[in-house]
């Protein structure tokens, strides 16, 4: 590919279906280069390190029409413990062993409440609250009664919606990042020699992320 080139990102038909590896792939994103995300929910993390363009000819990476990066998964298959509170299995990774970054929605907006070994005895457990117990890899959650079991439930679990380490003159612009353990966006260096520079995010959303 030429300088300056434009590559397009969807779930079928374009040039890439990962937003990273068109990002990523040889030649990777330099001065004048465009990145295309079109329409739809991507779920997967955005980490990239050492790419941009220049102050002249910044590279883009743009969202035509509603993209969203989603850092979270659907938890379903519920299984009633007592009253209103559920439990599903789910493994979540160690070191998480406070899982306060792990936040757990109902109907896609309510924040449910971590509370450490609440669900040794499930019937008392808060309204919109969550437990995990690590042993059986099990996760609780008690919701409103009558709303049983749940649905439309999920637990954020990728960190950073776009990573971007070491970049320089760059156009971030348009996406909606939802439901990450951390950041939406995260722009940084590796030392204060290594900084990003000159990163532009514009008309970006975010909503129920960590930080």
């Amino acid at each position: 590919e030429a300088s300056g080139w434009t590559r397009t990102v969807c779930q079928s038909g374009c040039d890439y279906a990962r937003i990273d590896t068109a990002i990523t792939h040889f030649p990777s994103l330099g001065p004048g280069d465009t990145v295309q995300v079109n329409e739809g929910t991507y779920t997967h993390s955005v980490k990239v390190s050492g790419v941009g363009g220049s102050v002249a000819s910044p590279a883009v990476i743009h969202a035509n029409g509603a993209v969203t990066i989603d850092g979270s998964n659907p938890l379903t298959s519920w299984t009633l413990c007592a009253g209103s509170t559920y439990y599903t299995s789910i493994a979540i990774p160690t070191p998480d062993t406070s899982y306060v970054d792990r936040q757990v929605f109902v109907q896609g907006g309510t924040r449910c409440r971590y509370v450490a070994d609440a669900w040794q005895n499930c019937t008392s457990m808060d309204i919109n609250t969550y437990s995990y117990d690590a042993t059986n890899t099990r996760l609780y959650l008690k919701i409103k009664p009558g709303f049983g079991p749940p649905s439309g439930v999920y637990i954020s679990d990728r960190a950073d919606g776009l990573d971007l380490q070491n970049c320089n003159n760059l156009v971030i612009q348009g996406f909606t990042v939802l439901r990450t353990r951390a950041r939406g966006i995260r722009v940084w260096g590796s030392s204060l020699s290594s900084r990003s520079r000159n990163v532009r995010i514009k008309n970006c959303t975010f909503a129920y992320n960590w930080n």
